[in-house]
């Protein structure tokens, strides 16, 4: 299987398996987690996928007050 379909495969079931707390996405470089949920750490990036997957299961607090809602239009 190629490096490209292998990712694609990890990705879909990363995001299938996580996507209810996070939005799992990836650059060229980097597997990415976006909190979709307050309280949580709310950006996660790694090199891998499994390293990824490792913080996704325990991604730890947020540490200080999220963005205020009301300046995002």
């Amino acid at each position: 299987m190629e490096d490209h379909t292998r990712d694609d495969a990890e990705l879909a079931r990363l995001q299938e398996e996580y996507g209810q707390t996070y939005r799992v996405w990836r650059t060229a470089d980097w597997w990415m987690g976006t909190a979709l949920t307050d309280g949580i750490t709310p950006t996660l990036m790694e090199p891998t996928a499994t390293a990824l997957e490792a913080r996704l299961r325990n991604p730890g607090p947020r540490y200080g007050a999220p963005f205020p809602r009301e300046a995002h239009p």
